[in-house]
């Protein structure tokens, strides 16, 4: 079997993993892994793969530019680092301790620009979701991985020698263990990023909700935005303040899903027909209703038994409406998409399909 390095970057969890966050999680003086076990506790898809059960054997997961992280595996190692490259230096050190078959990085930006500087494997593979500039060189990676063929076409242009589809993933586990069946206190959620350039159609919807329901149903949005004001006041439509709240990761996202009967899921505007971004398997693996632009969904992802799918405006508001009203309907929903979600979409499902991509090359 192969040996995967996940090399996984965050903005957020750069900041939010520090001790008070592993404490805030309920354990004190975790070891590293254990702090990276917390992590997939908390429902981060963006692994893809990773499983807990071969952490250490099969799998190793670093957050490369996480401080607080990286620093604690250092310490655990008696490793010393130059504090000015800390994030190289660890890495290398990481890499060399695992001796790993594949490094997938989740940030093919970071990594092709700091490649030279790296400790090489047999196969580079990296995941890209989102657009991404055209004059970059990805010509260090073997394999890119992507939901979305526009994407895939993107890293082929860019020097990525080979490209596959491959889908999100959810570890379905994380619903029973962690969020116990309990009453739904939000009638319709939506979790995301907020701005113009990218979301056009979603920020839309997202008013046209607000102006429709907001004086009858709890409509919250967790929006990720700019800010003015020395960070104090959302860059938003004067519209969305009453119902807007800041954003949440990890475990408070996942909550925010679980305790709503609708989640509102809508891909940005240059996505395409193809879509299947992280929100859709983190909603259905929450065992919660998804209301979602239509497209082209994964394989075994069937629109009307799995979740609901909205063709314009009009749709939506619509079936807002029906299913607000509808409950045993969309529950089933719920339950029949957290069923599918289980036998195809797990993260066990999608390690397996790793360990083919991978040992195919």
């Amino acid at each position: 079997m192969l040996k995967i390095f996940f090399h996984v970057t965050s903005q957020q969890g750069a900041s939010l993993f520090n001790d008070a966050y592993f404490q805030k999680l309920g354990i004190k003086g975790l070891t590293h892994q254990a702090c990276v076990l917390q992590i997939l506790h908390a429902g981060s898809t963006s692994l893809m793969g990773a499983q807990e059960s071969e952490l250490g054997i099969h799998h190793f997961v670093t957050f490369g530019n996480a401080f607080y992280l990286q620093n604690l595996w250092a310490k655990e190692q008696g490793l010393s680092y130059e504090a000015q490259n800390w994030e190289l230096e660890i890495l290398n050190a990481q890499i060399e301790a695992f001796q790993p078959d594949v490094i997938y990085t989740v940030n093919p930006e970071w990594f092709s620009q700091n490649y030279s500087k790296i400790k090489k494997t047999p196969i580079c593979a990296a995941w890209k979701a989102s657009p991404f500039a055209k004059n970059l060189d990805f010509s260090c990676f073997d394999i890119g991985l992507s939901f979305n063929d526009l994407y895939l076409s993107q890293l082929k242009e860019v020097g990525v020698k080979k490209a596959a589809l491959r889908d999100f993933a959810f570890e379905p586990s994380i619903k029973p263990r962690f969020f116990p069946e309990r009453e739904k206190d939000i009638d319709l959620s939506f979790v995301g990023t907020y701005n113009d350039w990218m979301f056009g159609e979603r920020n839309n919807f997202l008013s046209e909700i607000i102006k429709q329901f907001y004086f009858k149903y709890k409509i919250r949005y967790h929006l990720k935005t700019y800010y003015r004001v020395k960070g104090l006041v959302p860059i938003l439509p004067f519209n969305f303040y009453p119902v807007y709240r800041k954003s949440v990761f990890f475990r408070d996202f996942l909550d925010v899903i679980d305790r709503s009967k609708i989640v509102f899921n809508c891909h940005s505007d240059s996505t395409g027909e193809r879509k299947g971004n992280m929100r859709v398997f983190e909603t259905l693996g929450m065992k919660a209703f998804m209301l979602s632009d239509a497209g082209r969904y994964p394989e075994f992802l069937k629109e009307g038994r799995d979740f609901i799918a909205y063709h314009n405006q009009k749709d939506l508001l619509d079936k807002v409406r029906y299913f607000l009203k509808n409950d045993q309907e969309r529950i089933q929903i719920a339950e029949q998409g957290y069923q599918t979600l289980s036998r195809h979409y797990s993260t066990e499902s999608c390690a397996k399909d790793l360990q083919h991509i991978f040992g195919s090359l």
